[in-house]
């Protein structure tokens, strides 16, 4: 096993060679040291919102991208650098339209969300969460049999069914929701059906999918039931992805008192359900915009 899993992390790196070469390639980025990801904005923050909205204003695409939740995430991203974020935005922008990404609500994922549904839930803050139970997602299967780029699309639209409750949720409580959590069940994580080489595409499109389209999202990134070989496989991947989301990311192992104690720190028992520790019963989970 241990020599399976050295040929697996060399595949890996090879694989993702492009993506760490396009890293140190890339102009302006500087990451950010001193800016925290809490659900309010700094004065400095407050002072160049206008400045970074007027230079990109004319060229957005949905109307929330107009507000400072939106913009605030390249700027923060950017260490509050203007040009840094206006590249940054265009970028996205660019990522967005290649991938319609402006069209992905309007696409039919019904067969997905039956197979694999997703649920909205709120923290002790009141932040919104997209959560996970990939106890029966089998990626080895959709890889093979072809789907690959139909569940690329499911990918982004759980993500920007997210972005939208966030406005949602913000503009009808007054609440200023900058960041949302995300919460994954890997139960039943396996090398065969989870971690075969033609599973790797999908990983890949995860990655690409929240870096490129969703900087700063995440507040954070909880999985439970991690097995060791899971674990072993992100520190792998990790360095590919930027240094706020591996700061976001938090693996719980197989302890469920361990992970259970550390869930109720972050959401109330009632916004979970029996399978993460919680209360909440399934049926009154949601998956809506409204």
């Amino acid at each position: 096993m241990n020599v399976m899993l050295r040929i697996w992390r060399v595949i890996i790196l090879v694989q993702l060679l492009p993506i760490l070469l396009s890293k140190v390639e890339g102009k302006n980025v500087v990451h950010s040291k001193n800016i925290t990801d809490l659900d309010f904005y700094t004065v400095e923050e407050l002072q160049k919102l206008p400045k970074f909205r007027a230079r990109v204003k004319d060229d957005l695409t949905q109307s929330y991208m107009n507000g400072n939740r939106y913009l605030v995430r390249f700027l923060r991203a950017r260490n509050l650098d203007l040009d840094g974020a206006e590249e940054a935005i265009r970028e996205n922008l660019k990522w967005r339209k290649l991938e319609n990404v402006d069209n992905v609500l309007r696409e039919d994922v019904s067969k997905w969300q039956k197979q694999y549904p997703f649920y909205f839930n709120f923290d002790h803050a009141g932040r919104v969460g997209l959560v996970n139970s990939l106890r029966d997602f089998d990626t080895r299967r959709i890889t093979i049999s072809g789907q690959r780029a139909e569940f690329r699309r499911y990918i982004m639209y759980q993500i920007e069914s997210m972005v939208v409750r966030i406005e949602h949720v913000a503009n009808s409580t007054g609440r200023e929701i900058i960041q949302a959590n995300l919460l994954f069940n890997m139960a039943g994580f396996n090398f065969r059906t989870h971690a075969c080489f033609a599973c790797l595409a999908l990983y890949f499109d995860g990655l690409e999918i929240y870096e490129k389209g969703y900087t700063r999202l995440a507040h954070g990134i909880h999985v439970i039931n991690t097995p060791r070989i899971f674990e072993s496989l992100y520190e792998t991947f990790k360095s590919t992805v930027s240094i706020h989301t591996q700061r976001a990311v938090h693996l719980y192992g197989l302890n469920r008192a361990e992970w259970t104690r550390s869930l109720f720190k972050i959401y109330p028992k009632d916004q979970l359900t029996l399978e993460f520790g919680g209360t909440m019963p399934k049926r009154h989970w949601k998956n809506t915009v409204d």
